[in-house]
């Protein structure tokens, strides 16, 4: 079973580093992983619409209106990272202190999610955020900033690994206007 542990110990074994038996030790290696963790599992998370991490949710437009700007306002998802393809539905929307505006009376969206437990996240996805967590504290574990160095390359690596791999297993979306696409293509 796949752990917080896990993927620290492996960002810290990328780093020649020995492995901690938890993120509560009260070693600099520990304390300093633990610091960096949740920030860059979020920002990871973020960059990318990863699968594993896609939810999709019908939100009810809040009773209190924007003051201005749009005519209806959202509440967004407390596991809310991202927005995927808004413009699929939304001409025009902002996002504002953890609130969708927007004009549209009713709100369906696809977003990124916040997820937190290991076990749910694919092995490229852990790999890659070790990698990521390791660029990140190379330098203050081990004073070398060619372990930093080495650490960015492992995580770029492991990104288009875990991107491609993400890729493979989305399947093909159909077009939302099929008829636009066999005319781009020269169809009729």
């Amino acid at each position: 079973m796949a752990s917080i542990v896990d993927i620290a110990n492996s960002a810290l074994i990328d780093m020649g580093e020995p492995a901690i038996n938890s993120l509560d030790q009260n070693t600099e290696r520990a304390v300093t992983i633990k610091a960096v963790f949740d920030s860059q599992l979020d920002w990871l998370l973020e960059q990318h619409p990863w699968n594993f991490a896609k939810a999709r949710v019908a939100l009810a437009p809040l009773a209190e209106a924007p003051l201005y700007g749009f005519s209806r306002a959202f509440q967004l998802p407390a596991d809310f990272l991202a927005l995927i393809d808004p413009e699929t539905q939304l001409a025009q929307y902002r996002i504002e202190n953890n609130q969708l505006l927007c004009d549209a009376d009713q709100l369906s969206i696809n977003y990124t999610r916040r997820v937190s437990n290991p076990e749910d996240m694919p092995p490229s996805f852990r790999e890659t955020l070790a990698a990521l967590i390791g660029s990140k504290v190379a330098k203050s574990i081990t004073g070398s900033d060619d372990a930093r160095v080495k650490l960015e390359g492992f995580f770029k690596d492991r990104l288009r690994t875990a991107k491609g791999l993400n890729a493979n297993s989305s399947g093909q979306e159909e077009p939302e206007r099929p008829d636009l696409f066999i005319r781009a293509r020269g169809g009729r």
